[in-house]
């Protein structure tokens, strides 16, 4: 048998209207006049027979239509007349829009919670790791009572976070009695920070304290000229630079009275080296030297290529340790003397029979942890300032696209990091204006979605800037022109192709329909070659030009709809 289901009929009674809702009042009307007016009682309704329905002993019915089993009287209900189709759409995409605000809103939320709990994480275990690394130790086969000296490696400049590092490593060698202490430097010295008390440590120190200016061309300018000087023995790298120690901070004028403590230093350092405490004297005035003649001149004690031959380097060589020196206004004085041997390498017999010289020592590497390492990283002015303008632009582009926030987290992080190294070197705020000036200038473009006057504004803003931090800050502070270049073709060229994606990805959804823009005058904002923007009323839309080209200002309709774009023709060609 056919199964057949019993449904309500309940016409419209009300025209179509641009509202979401007409109000208007109509009855359910009830297909089967002599339906009884009380409820059915289940489970099986029963119903009479009808020439509209067959006999209920003749039609099998499995399970009872739910609507039979609950109807009732008419009642008097209020029904919703259906929107224009243009209504739809537009409630539709209001109702979408909503719903994704919402569901960004949820998902920034728990992306910046699971962005925090990243960070807690890493930071804690890059602790533990910077911990572990710092105590690593490397054993050659060496008799365990040879000792073991201290290594620590420092590139870049001195700042506080450094110092405050290389300080507490001159009082742990004397508290673990270490054979020595061996800094391996390339620094141009201090930003922001004080090193005459490292200075003063090494001076002081009760172990002997090595440092070897290298690899390569490595250097020791400013204050860490005064370390090299200080320190108990010099090595240098054959091509190193040494000198040039004032100022001690290269944010600070220069010390007409630095030339006189730190030769005095050097007269207490080796009271018979005279060419030591001249260069003393001479690098506050900006003298410079190479490793090889600085060796040569008897300023360094040897040269040494690498840090396995300054080590081997040291066997025999004698330390004089003054542990109760102290300093007294420009003059240091120096207390009672301690002479000690360094014993470092043993002769071995090597493959072809012949003697050589190898370490005999335990070696242990230090330095600073992975957050410090970080901050110090940040602090070189080329690093800072690209990540200030990376930053810029990935918050520019987030304030325009439609996504989690991710791109917006990973700026703000940048400018963060940016903000802790410009802090340590000193902005320079011109440049910064400037920046902020250019990336405003972009933003407006964005928002307008044409490339014009702002955007060359913003070009000549982004390029005083980076003239700025190339010309205005010290030497040792300022970007490389390479740097420059590079920093001006990747900023300002990613603007060019992203100002497009922005625009298409900003008005995207209003693509949802476009079918009702069919014959609507549009004025073209960006060149139509053949694809660019449109403006018609007060939006703007990606279109396409439906022959040829189409120049800004140029007036046209639209003629159809091709995807996301707009096709337009220019007035003359739809005229004909």
């Amino acid at each position: 048998m056919t199964r057949r289901r019993l449904n309500l009929v309940m016409p419209w009674s009300a025209m179509y209207s641009t509202s979401a809702s007409s109000g208007q009042i109509v009855r359910a009307q009830i297909p089967l006049a002599n339906w009884s007016s009380s409820k059915l009682s289940p489970p099986r309704p029963k119903i009479e027979p009808s020439p509209l329905l067959p006999s209920v002993s003749q039609m099998r019915v499995s399970r009872p239509d739910s609507a039979a089993m609950t109807a009732s009287a008419p009642e008097t209900v209020v029904l919703p007349t259906p929107p224009l189709p243009r209504t739809i759409w537009r409630l539709g995409f209001k109702n979408t829009s909503r719903s994704m605000l919402r569901m960004i809103a949820r998902a920034s939320r728990r992306l910046v919670l699971a962005m925090l709990c990243l960070a807690f994480v890493t930071l804690g275990a890059a602790q533990l790791v910077g911990a572990q690394t710092v105590t690593e130790t490397s054993t050659p086969d060496a008799p365990v009572s040879d000792g073991f000296i201290d290594l620590v490696t420092l590139d870049g400049p001195l700042d506080p976070v450094t110092l405050t590092f290389l300080e507490q490593r001159v009082i742990e060698a004397a508290r673990d009695e270490a054979k020595l202490l061996l800094l391996q430097l390339d620094t141009p010295g201090a930003i922001a920070g004080d090193a005459s008390k490292l200075v003063s440590l090494i001076a002081t120190s009760r172990v002997p304290v090595v440092v070897w200016i290298g690899p390569g061309a490595g250097r020791a300018e400013s204050s860490g000229a005064a370390v090299f000087v200080a320190s108990h023995v010099r090595v240098v790298s054959p091509i190193a630079r040494i000198g040039n120690s004032e100022p001690r901070d290269l944010k600070r004028p220069v010390d007409p009275d630095g030339g006189e403590e730190l030769a005095s230093l050097a007269s207490m350092r080796a009271p018979g080296n005279v060419a030591l405490a001249r260069f003393a004297f001479e690098s506050a005035q900006g003298t410079i030297l190479l490793g090889d003649d600085a060796a040569a001149m008897g300023i360094a004690d040897f040269a040494a290529p690498t840090i396995g031959d300054a080590v081997v380097g040291l066997d025999g060589r004698v330390a004089v340790l003054s542990p109760d020196a102290r300093r007294d206004g420009d003059t240091w004085v120096s207390g009672p003397l301690v002479s000690r041997e360094i014993r470092t390498a043993r002769v071995v017999e090597g493959p072809d029979g012949q003697p050589r010289r190898e370490p005999s020592v335990q070696v242990r590497f230090f330095r600073p942890s992975f957050a410090d390492r970080v901050l110090h990283a940040v602090t070189s002015p080329s690093v800072a300032y690209f990540l200030l303008l990376v930053g810029l632009t990935l918050i520019a582009f987030e304030l325009y696209t439609v996504g989690v926030g991710m791109v917006g987290l990973a700026g703000a992080a940048c400018v963060a990091l940016a903000a802790s190294g410009l802090t340590v070197i000193g902005p320079e705020w011109i440049a910064i204006a400037l920046f902020a000036l250019a990336f405003v200038m972009f933003a407006s473009d964005i928002q307008e979605g044409v490339r014009g006057p702002a955007s060359t504004i913003a070009f000549v803003s982004l390029g005083l800037g980076l003239i700025v931090i190339r010309v205005l800050p010290p030497a040792p502070l300022r970007v490389p022109i390479w740097l420059v270049l590079l920093y001006l073709v990747l900023i300002g060229g990613s603007w060019r192709p992203g100002m497009a994606l922005m625009v298409r990805s900003r008005f995207w959804a209003p693509a949802i329909d476009r079918t009702f823009l069919v014959g609507e005058e549009a004025e073209v904002r960006d060149p139509l070659k053949p694809r660019g923007s449109a403006k018609i009323g007060k939006g703007l839309y990606s279109a396409r030009a439906a022959g040829g080209k189409l120049m800004r200002g140029d007036l046209g309709s639209v003629v159809s709809v091709s995807g996301s774009d707009l096709v337009i023709a220019a007035k003359a060609d739809d005229d004909e």
